[in-house]
């Protein structure tokens, strides 16, 4: 800022102004405003309540200072202040104003702002205000489309798998192998989920799954850059936790109730002689499954490829998981 600073009083000042010919200093004149003469002088307003104060108070001792003069009625452009460089004022060049102003001046002609195709998109902008087809965006709705506010509403249960995503260690690409043991009913689900994408701004995940109980996605999209999905492969977005992500999987999969899927959660509660409302907030199956997924003995973990596989289309298609191998597990032990 003090350089460019330098920069615009080093042009812009009254040595240069004087060096103009007798013409262009006067086009410049007619373009500064009256307080930049010296024969400006200041005036109230007939309306302004000082000089109505004045005039009831004005008498035999009163005196000149507590008069005011406004504008005669019959002023008109003709009574304005010359504008001519002989009563310019030279202070003008100095005034922090002025300097601003330029500033001003030096961005918008370095950002185009004069352009033709600057003013057509002004004047486009103006036409939409004034007929009611386009209006600046509102900050909430500049917030939502930065956001995915879908997924941060909804979610309870922390960012858990958003937090790794966000230091890569979940990729678009990647594939998640999820697998749990419920003691109380026999059943073990597996499931393998695909790592469709990852939102750049909430990293939370949109996966594709089998249907029901199927445990292994279709080869066609084990492979780099695979087609679009069709059914009865399934997809779900915005999980940012792996509690979320464990909910959609054994709904999925159906063959575990949501009472057995809490009987640990229970038997834990009753174990310890606390009462459930102490535990619950303002949504029973929310608590019950944080304190789930903390309880639980499952693991999750996440394959990838190495750089030289990515290529190799062929064997992406024949070897399990296209090819990925293994990048690292998650477990979740019990810890009662």
């Amino acid at each position: 800022m003090p350089e460019r600073m330098n920069w615009t009083r080093g042009v812009l000042n009254y040595e240069n102004f004087i060096n103009l010919s007798a013409e262009s200093q006067q086009k410049l004149c007619n373009l500064l405003p009256p307080t930049a003469f010296c024969t400006y002088q200041r005036t109230v307003d007939p309306t302004h309540p000082c000089l109505r104060r004045n005039s009831r108070s004005s008498g035999a001792g009163s005196m000149d200072v507590d008069t005011i003069p406004g504008p005669s009625s019959e002023s008109s452009l003709n009574d304005l202040p010359e504008r001519s460089p002989a009563t310019l004022d030279p202070s003008i060049f100095t005034s922090s104003f002025f300097q601003s102003a330029a500033l001003t001046f030096q961005d918008q002609l370095f950002s185009s702002w004069f352009s033709q195709k600057a003013k057509e998109t002004q004047e486009k902008y103006e036409r939409g205000v004034r007929d009611g087809t386009m209006h600046a965006e509102w900050k909430d709705e500049v917030w939502e489309r930065e956001n995915d506010v879908s997924s941060l509403t909804r979610n309870t249960h922390g960012t858990d798998l958003a937090g790794l995503a966000k230091r890569s260690l979940i990729k678009e690409g990647d594939m998640m192998v999820y697998k749990r043991t419920f003691s109380s009913c026999n059943v073990t689900v597996e499931k393998d989920l695909l790592v469709h994408f990852v939102n750049p701004q909430s990293h939370s995940l949109t996966l594709l799954l089998p249907p029901n109980v199927d445990r292994n996605l279709p080869p066609q999209l084990l492979v780099i850059c695979p087609p679009e999905p069709k059914p009865p492969t399934l997809n779900t977005d915005g999980i940012l936790s792996s509690v979320e992500l464990e909910h959609e999987i054994l709904e999925t999969d159906g063959r575990v109730s949501r009472a057995e899927r809490y009987t640990e959660i229970n038997d834990m509660i009753k174990s310890r002689r606390t009462p459930l409302t102490s535990m619950l907030t303002h949504d029973p199956f929310d608590t019950a499954a944080l304190a789930t997924s903390a309880k639980a003995a499952k693991s999750l973990s996440v394959w990838r490829w190495r750089e030289e596989m990515k290529a190799e289309i062929e064997l992406q298609m024949i070897q399990e998981r296209g090819g990925r191998e293994l990048l690292g597990t998650i477990y979740h032990l019990r810890n009662s």
